[in-house]
């Protein structure tokens, strides 16, 4: 699944920049998420990060470069890691 395979590369970018960050499908009730959406703008699909504190209050939000279309559907091992 490249959902889970996108959560673990995030995770491991974090915890290299000191961020305790873990993967998990139910997170505890006082942990904060990190959202990771994606926006279609045609031929290309626009990432986007929201941070989320433990009451559910959006922290920020990230626009990540857009990706092509294909790459984002169909993602190789390089496009997830970009």
């Amino acid at each position: 699944m490249e959902s889970r395979r996108l959560a673990q590369l995030v995770t491991e970018g974090l915890q290299a920049r000191d961020v305790p960050a873990v993967a998990v499908d139910i997170p505890l009730p006082l942990d904060w998420r990190l959202e990771i959406t994606a926006e279609n703008l045609g031929s290309t699909v626009r990432p986007r990060f929201t941070l989320v504190n433990a009451d559910g209050a959006r922290q920020g939000v990230l626009d990540d470069t857009p990706v092509p279309l294909r790459s984002w559907a169909e993602p190789t091992p390089p496009t997830l890691a970009a």
